[in-house]
């Protein structure tokens, strides 16, 4: 199951941070998710930040024309596709951020990009969220499969995440947070390999789940200090969940 914001008060959080970090300009992370907006407004998909203000804070979400947008403290890259009101389709997400360049994925294409040198220390990012941001800027519609990493993914390995395949198959040494948000192997708040279970915050409900494969049996994660998977199962059968 996926989980469903009504776009008013609902969202997941932790007030800690996902990332460690003091240089503010080495760093390379990527989130990606799945998202099905109800209709077209500005709300926070996935999001990070210092709790007060922009500075060190990043993000992916929906503005008020039908459009996916990558935050980068007060900075963004906006993409070009649209979605109408009233909306049924589901939406690969990933941002990528470098201190030299910024990209957005959508359905796995490069949607909208961002090459300006920009710091952020990663370890101010105290708080993270899905569904929401510290501006309250609450997402509408439905939500799965986050996940973020400490590096910055290719196009290829973005495509193959956008084709269906839970992010157990790529790069799980360099995960740093699983959220499902249901399917087969979690609870809606539970972190499949670092250990970051998020609070529920006004009771969103649960929906049905995209299409993903998983790997099968359920993945035996080996979580190291600083909560990055080091080890994900290589023995599977494929499992999907529609």
């Amino acid at each position: 199951m996926a989980i469903a914001f009504d776009g008013v008060n609902q969202y997941l959080n932790k007030p800690s941070a996902l990332f460690s970090g003091t240089s503010g300009t080495d760093f390379d992370i990527t989130f990606v998710c799945w998202a099905r907006p109800d209709n077209r407004h500005d709300g926070y998909i996935i999001a990070a930040d210092n709790g007060s203000s922009y500075a060190d804070g990043w993000g992916i979400y929906t503005v008020g024309g039908g459009k996916f947008s990558l935050r980068f403290e007060s900075s963004y890259a906006i993409g070009t596709t649209t979605y109408a009101n009233s909306n049924t389709t589901w939406f690969h997400l990933a941002g990528v951020w470098q201190y030299g360049a910024r990209t957005l994925y959508l359905d796995g294409a490069s949607e909208a990009t961002n090459t300006s040198n920009r710091d952020m220390v990663l370890g101010n990012a105290d708080n993270f969220y899905i569904g929401n941001s510290r501006l309250n800027t609450h997402f509408e519609g439905k939500i799965a499969e986050c996940a973020a990493y400490n590096a910055s993914l290719t196009a290829a390995e973005v495509a193959t995440l956008a084709a269906g395949f839970s992010p157990l198959f790529v790069r799980p040494d360099k995960l740093v947070g699983y959220w499902p948000l249901g399917g087969p192997y979690a609870p809606d708040n539970t972190d499949l390999v670092g250990g970051n279970t998020l609070t529920i915050n006004n009771s969103p409900t649960s929906e049905a789940h995209p299409r993903i494969i998983y790997p099968t049996p359920p993945p035996a994660v080996m979580v190291a200090a600083g909560g990055q998977a080091v080890r994900a199962m290589h023995h599977y059968r494929m499992l999907r969940c529609s």
